[in-house]
């Protein structure tokens, strides 16, 4: 009896050791992480984006660093990239990235897209009854209305040129 009771606590004392050891080397990874994305940002900042995007892409695991990434290669004119990288993040289920490619699809002009990305955004926030987390879309949303209103005052203006003149 005595032997099975010690063979237990060692047997739980072995598993508190491992659920320590991986929350240590989780919370090492996730420092690690942050110091690459603040590094990166420290770059952006002082203007050297090609050395950002670089740091940024040695880390494809970190939502954080990829959401940058994407904001980075957007500002920086690289589109198709940063709306892969973003579209990665969404398919992984990042609310943030589907923000950011919300704004972009407004950016672009291209309205249904913006609203087909809030509203799965928007589906992502609630589970049944229940509200996830809070709606942030509300800026997307103003914008999408806004341009809406400027393309619909938009004139067709055709401009006829002729070199020949009737005299």
């Amino acid at each position: 009896m005595k032997s099975v009771f010690l063979t237990y606590n060692f047997h739980r004392i072995l598993r508190s050791l491992v659920v320590l050891f991986f929350s240590i080397f989780t919370l090492a990874l996730q420092a690690q992480e942050t110091d690459a994305v603040a590094r990166a940002r420290t770059m952006a900042e002082d203007g050297d984006f090609t050395s950002a995007i670089n740091l940024l892409r040695s880390e494809p695991e970190s939502a954080e660093a990829q959401l940058l990434l994407g904001d980075l290669l957007w500002n920086t004119g690289n589109d198709a990239e940063a709306m892969q990288v973003l579209s990665n993040l969404r398919d992984k289920g990042n609310r943030d990235a589907m923000l950011r490619l919300a704004r972009i699809a407004v950016d672009r002009y291209e309205l249904d897209e913006a609203r087909s990305i809030l509203e799965a955004y928007r589906k992502t926030l609630r589970k049944g009854r229940k509200q996830l987390a809070e709606d942030e879309s509300g800026d997307i949303e103003d914008r999408i209305s806004k341009v809406e209103g400027m393309l619909d005052r938009v004139q067709n203006i055709e401009v006829i040129d002729s070199i020949d003149v009737d005299a």
